[in-house]
C-alpha cells in the first residue's frame, strides 16, 4: 500500500454537455449523484444503486440508431453487450470490474463499475504522484506498483485481452492502497482494432503496452519523463540500486523491450530492487506501512 497526502482535485468537474438536465436524476436503475472528472473512456458520473451502493457510470458509446435498448432497437444493446463481453469477465484484484451495462433515453451506453474513490472523487496514479512533495512515489511504493500493474496485465493477456499503450491517468487508486486499471481493453474492443492471435501486429501491440507500463513506472519513480534517459533512474535518485537501471533499460528499449508481462516480473523479482542501504541517517518514514488514502476514508 502507499502513503499519500490529502490530494486536491485539480481537474474541473463538468456536467456532460450531451446529457439533458431532465435526465440527470436517473439512468437505468441508478440515481445520479454528481458528475465526476472525465475518465479515460469518456464522461463519468457518481451514482447510487437501488440498495444505496455507490457506483460510477461511464458513458462510452452512442447508439448508432439513437434509440433506447428498451425500444424496438434492443438488438443494438445486445450487440454492444456481445462486444464488451470479453472484458466483463476479467477478474483480477487490480482490474476494475464492470458490474452492469445500461442505455439511457438518448441512446448512450453506460458501463457501471464500483466506486473506489473517497469524498473528493476518484484519484489516479498520476494525481497521486503529483500530490507528493517530490512529485514522485517512494521506491517502496513503486515496487508495489510494478507488481500490481504487471500482474493485472498478465491476467488480462491470459484471457486474450490486450489493452495497448496507456498512461498513469488510466490507473485508479482505491481507499485500501491498490492500483486498478479502469476499463482495461475497452477502447480497443469498441474500435474493433483487435489483432489476430499470433500475428506480428499483436506482438507489437503487446510490446507497446509493456513499454508504456515501464514508462509509467519510470515516471512514478523519478517524477519525470523517460525520453532520452536510457532508463538511468539512478541519475535522478541518489543511491538508487543500479538493478533499476538495468530493468528500465530492457523495458524501455524501442527495438526490443519485454515480450510478455511474466518476463518483466521475473526480471524485476530476480534483482535486488532496493532504494538504499538503510543506516542511522536514513529516512525513518521509508519503513512505515504505506497507505494511499491516509485521512481520506469515509
Amino acid at each position: 500500500m502507499f502513503q499519500t497526502q490529502r490530494a486536491e482535485t485539480t481537474q474541473r468537474v463538468r456536467t456532460p454537455a450531451w446529457i439533458d438536465p431532465a435526465q440527470l436524476e436517473q439512468i437505468g436503475g441508478y440515481r445520479l449523484v454528481r458528475p465526476l472528472d472525465r475518465g479515460s473512456c469518456g464522461e463519468r458520473c457518481l451514482a447510487e444503486a437501488a440498495d444505496g451502493t455507490r457506483v460510477v457510470l461511464h458513458a462510452v458509446r452512442r447508439s448508432l440508431s439513437n434509440r433506447s435498448a428498451t425500444g424496438s432497437n434492443g438488438r443494438e444493446a445486445k450487440r454492444f453487450l456481445e462486444l464488451i463481453a470479453p472484458i466483463r469477465v476479467l477478474e483480477h484484484a487490480h482490474i476494475l470490474p464492470i458490474s452492469d451495462a445500461v442505455v439511457d433515453r438518448a441512446g448512450w451506453h453506460w458501463l457501471v463499475t464500483p466506486y473506489i474513490g473517497a469524498s473528493e472523487g476518484v484519484l489516479t496514479l498520476d494525481g497521486l504522484r503529483r500530490a507528493k512533495r517530490d512529485n514522485r512515489l517512494s521506491v517502496f511504493e513503486t515496487r508495489t506498483a510494478v507488481r500490481q500493474i504487471f500482474s493485472a496485465i498478465a491476467a488480462a493477456h491470459a484471457r486474450g485481452i490486450v489493452h495497448g499503450g496507456f498512461n498513469a491517468r488510466d490507473l485508479l487508486v482505491d481507499r485500501h492502497g491498490s492500483l486498478m486499471f479502469e476499463m482495461y481493453g475497452l477502447n480497443r474492443r469498441l474500435s474493433g482494432d483487435v489483432p489476430e492471435p499470433g500475428s506480428p501486429d499483436l506482438e507489437a501491440l503487446v510490446r507497446a503496452e509493456l513499454r508504456s507500463a515501464v514508462d509509467v513506472i519510470y515516471q512514478s519513480l523519478t517524477g519525470g519523463s523517460s525520453a532520452g534517459t536510457d532508463g538511468m533512474a539512478s541519475r535522478v535518485i541518489k543511491r538508487l540500486d543500479r538493478s533499476w537501471d538495468r530493468w528500465f533499460a530492457v523495458g524501455l528499449d524501442e527495438r526490443g523491450g519485454f515480450t510478455c508481462p511474466e518476463q518483466a516480473l521475473s526480471m524485476f523479482e530476480g534483482q535486488s530492487m532496493v532504494e538504499m542501504k538503510l543506516g542511522p541517517s536514513a529516512d525513518a518514514t521509508q519503513s512505515r506501512p504505506f497507505r494511499w488514502w491516509a485521512s481520506q476514508s469515509h
